[in-house]
């Protein structure tokens, strides 16, 4: 890990936090603009506790952010930390 920097430690993480169906489609719902816990549980057809159990590695790795809006949080893709995965993983084969 020490000599390719924190690439390998972003794809790995970043392979962990994506390996679920369910994170994958909480990304593309949050594409188009940011969405409430019960808003992204209503598009994908969860309950609200799995969208917040998804939720958590999401947040971890960075590939969402938060922001509040009185009792409300939404949640908002954060594209560039996407970007910088998807560049990592083009650098493993040039």
């Amino acid at each position: 890990e020490q000599q390719f920097g924190n690439t390998s430690a972003l794809i790995a993480n970043g392979s962990k936090a994506l390996c679920d169906i369910r994170r994958v489609e909480i990304l593309k719902g949050l594409a188009k603009e940011p969405l409430c816990n019960l808003e992204l549980a209503s598009l994908l057809n969860l309950s609200a506790a799995t969208v917040t159990h998804h939720m958590s590695p999401l947040l971890r790795e960075g590939f969402v952010t938060t922001s509040r809006q009185g009792n409300r949080v939404n949640y908002s893709l954060h594209v560039e930390k996407l970007q910088l995965l998807a560049e990592s993983i083009r650098a493993i084969h040039p």
